[in-house]
């Protein structure tokens, strides 16, 4: 489950379960056609993998490595600056590799 907060020009996108692989759309009202800076809030476990994120079709720099010894929030991650098309963001997860751990 994503959720998204406006914050000035930050977007912050939570994820509750980071190894949920969907598609996610930017649910409230249309954005205006300014590019945003997108960070990540996610989730570290003992059995999560290493993510890759693509915004609007765009690969996104970082990546995440969600692995954790125990259950707990990863630090923030910047996935760039990313331009809303048709008001939205369309964010992808990629499962690219797993951590030994």
């Amino acid at each position: 489950m994503f959720s998204c907060s406006p914050d000035n020009d930050l977007f912050r996108i939570t994820s509750a379960s980071p190894l949920e692989v969907r598609q996610w759309e930017k649910p409230q009202s249309a954005l205006d056609a300014a590019p945003r800076n997108l960070v990540l809030y996610a989730t570290q476990a003992p059995d999560y993998a290493t993510l890759h994120f693509v915004v609007n079709g765009q690969a996104a720099e970082a990546t995440l490595d969600s692995y954790g010894k125990a259950v707990q929030p990863a630090p923030p991650l910047r996935l760039g600056v990313f331009t809303p098309r048709e008001g939205k963001f369309k964010l992808r997860t990629e499962v690219i590799g797993a951590n030994p751990g």
